[in-house]
């Protein structure tokens, strides 16, 4: 309206101008718009923050209304204003759209994706059973997106909208996350599925043996249910430790009075659990052995400490394989074997045997077994024997120490006496040159034997003959005073003089009445200072000469060794022989000395000594180092010389 009044008072105002009148020209309408394009050059913008702005293009040029109408189809993802600046608010996707004001009804259409700017999964690879579930977890910036899971194989593997991924069947699936529409970057992890998991259900223990004694064992084994668990493995433990440990085997050791649980537990469900009453019981009987070894003080013997013996029945079979059928002697002596329940028969004779090596078993006392209760002792002790020790390989004339023990009892008085001393003191002469010693020592019921003159002499060197001439008038003067015949205090004052002989010679009716302790029976005195002997690397020989009877050659055996009857002299423990032969068997053991001068040869032959009669020395090899001759008499008196060299 004001136009044109402006328009109708322009005109008049032309007319009346220099009086003329002017006419104005007519406009030209452009006419409606055509066209409306927008400059993307997809119909899709993806965009992950900020703004971004949208150009038009109206045609024609000059349209009569060129103006456009911006709207966006969700203005909480996006925005847009008059001039087609877009602003991005949240994630998600919005239609913007721009149209024609004039009435034409043109319009354009972008889609924009606003995305996130990075996803990631973890883990990147997981394991899931049929049936089972595992959780996959996405990072995403900005957080708070909402986000699209998908599998590659829903066949295998199944997920939520959490990520949760539940195994369908066995195989391999792809997991997948990505933004809203599923546009924008993603990522994924690998999953597999394995078979259905099978639960335990119940544990069962047994135990083969469900009771013993402290220091017995058992084997526990557990059975899971059911049998086709998928996890079917399990734990050992005991809930009194104090009384019964267990190892990681099974293996249940008793370790004092009590009862324990042995227990299984499932390594699938630690709720699941089975057990078995372990009991340590006391031993229902207990057999004790008295051990002896090599006397270390007059009138005490000490223990083989650590020799093992095994429990046997009469027939020398052992009882058991079970531990408490085996024994280590201690400290004091004692072989114990602690009997459980039902371990051995009853009314029979048990032993312990010998197991272990380097002794002999000289004696076997027996335990008669009526019932089992209480401790049960031996009546007498086992008699250990020191295996003899070999003899040097030479012995040369570098000389040698002599000790000549001399049995001057009382069935070595008169005669028997005077020939003894002469044999021995030509023995000493014989060594006159070897730059060797001989020390004296006596015997009888007592060592030394009782009398002023029998006193025990020191080592003297022999190598001149005054050395020998002052050993000499020592033997002419012992006597024989009397009473009972004492291997044991013979063989240990010998022991105890602090000088290691090489070799001990006994020559003997093998039939000592007597021993140190006063005991009848004198064998585990006898051995047990033969033994103090052997552990001093002393080699005794036992020469016995008269009748031989079961007595003697024990007596001999327990002493020195089993060997007897070998040509090789020096490797016999014993000899067999009449007193007419020991001279015999003497010199033959000394001209069996490499380098030594050879004696002259005895009046009595060596040959006579026969192996039927306890062996013989023809052919002796070589012995050497210290000798311990000891001359055990019966009333006749040594009749040839022993020489040396």
């Amino acid at each position: 309206m004001m136009r044109r009044r402006f328009a109708a008072l322009a005109a008049a105002a032309a007319l009346l101008v220099g009086g003329f009148v002017w006419a104005t020209p007519t406009s030209h309408a452009a006419g409606p718009v055509t066209s409306v394009t927008l400059d993307t050059s997809s119909s899709t913008i993806t965009i992950q923050t900020g703004t971004f702005q949208i150009n038009p293009t109206v045609l024609p040029t000059d349209a009569d209304d060129p103006s456009l109408t911006w709207t966006s189809s969700d203005e909480t993802v996006a925005t847009v204003d008059g001039t087609g600046l877009v602003t991005l608010l949240a994630l998600g996707s919005t239609t913007i759209t721009a149209t024609a004001n004039d009435g034409s009804g043109l319009s354009a259409t972008a889609t924009v994706e606003v995305t996130a700017n990075s996803i990631a999964v973890s883990p990147k690879t997981a394991s899931v059973a049929v049936g089972a579930t595992t959780q996959l977890a996405a990072t995403v910036d900005p957080s708070g997106t909402a986000l699209t899971w998908t599998s590659s194989d829903e066949t295998v593997a199944t997920v939520d909208s959490t990520g949760l991924v539940t195994g369908v069947g066995v195989g391999s699936a792809t997991i997948t996350v990505i933004g809203p529409d599923g546009v924008g970057p993603n990522d994924s992890a690998a999953v597999t599925v394995t078979p259905a998991v099978v639960p335990v259900t119940g544990i069962t223990v047994a135990l083969d043996n469900a009771s013993t004694i402290v220091g017995g064992t058992a084997m526990a084994t557990a059975t899971v249910a059911p049998d086709d668990a998928t996890n079917p493995a399990y734990t050992w433990s005991s809930d009194t430790p104090a009384v019964a440990t267990v190892d990681a085997t099974g293996k249940v050791t008793a370790v004092a009075l009590g009862t324990a649980n042995i227990i299984a537990t499932s390594t699938d469900d630690s709720t699941i659990t089975g057990s078995a009453a372990f009991t340590v019981a006391p031993p229902a009987a207990t057999l004790q052995f008295q051990v002896n070894g090599d006397r270390v003080a007059e009138g005490v013997i000490g223990a083989p400490t650590g020799a093992t013996f095994t429990l046997t029945d009469a027939s020398g079979s052992p009882v058991s394989t079970q531990f408490w059928a085996t024994c280590t002697v201690d400290a004091t002596g004692l072989c114990t074997f602690p009997i459980p329940d039902g371990g051995i028969p009853t009314y029979a004779d048990y032993y312990a045997t010998l197991s272990s090596a380097g002794w002999t078993q000289a004696t076997s006392p027996d335990i008669y077994v009526w019932d089992l209760d209480g401790t049960l002792t031996a009546d007498s002790p086992i008699v250990l024997e020191r295996a003899n020790p070999p003899l040097p390989a030479t012995c040369g004339l570098g000389g040698v120490n002599v000790a000549l023990v001399a049995d001057l009892s009382s069935s070595m008085d008169g005669v028997g006496l005077d020939t003894l001393k002469a044999d021995f003191q030509a023995y000493v002469n014989s060594l006159v040159g070897t730059n060797s010693s001989v020390a004296l020592f006596t015997f009888g019921e007592t060592a030394p034997a009782d009398d002023g003159v029998n006193q025990n002499r020191p080592l003297t060197s022999v190598a001149t003959a005054a050395g020998a001439a002052q050993v000499n008038s020592w033997i002419d003067g012992w006597t024989a005073p009397g009473f009972s015949t004492n291997w044991d205090a013979g063989l240990f004052q010998v022991a105890n003089s602090g000088i290691a002989f090489n070799l001990v010679i006994f020559i003997s009716d093998g039939q000592p009445n007597i021993s140190s302790s006063g005991a009848y029976d004198t064998l585990p005195d006898n051995v047990a200072s033969a033994n103090a002997l052997k552990a001093m690397g002393t080699r005794v020989l036992t020469v016995f000469a008269g009748s031989s009877s079961s007595d003697s050659t024990m007596n001999l055996t327990s002493v020195s060794g089993p060997t007897t009857g070998n040509p090789n002299a020096a490797v016999n423990d014993y000899f067999v022989s009449d007193w007419a032969n020991v001279g015999g068997v003497l010199s033959a053991l000394a001209s069996a000395c490499p380098g030594a001068p050879v004696p002259p040869a005895p009046a009595q032959p060596v040959s006579a000594i026969t192996a039927g009669t306890g062996g013989s020395v023809s052919g002796a090899l070589p012995f050497g180092g210290a000798i311990l001759l000891v001359v055990l008499g019966g009333g006749v008196a040594l009749t040839r010389k022993l020489a040396v060299r």
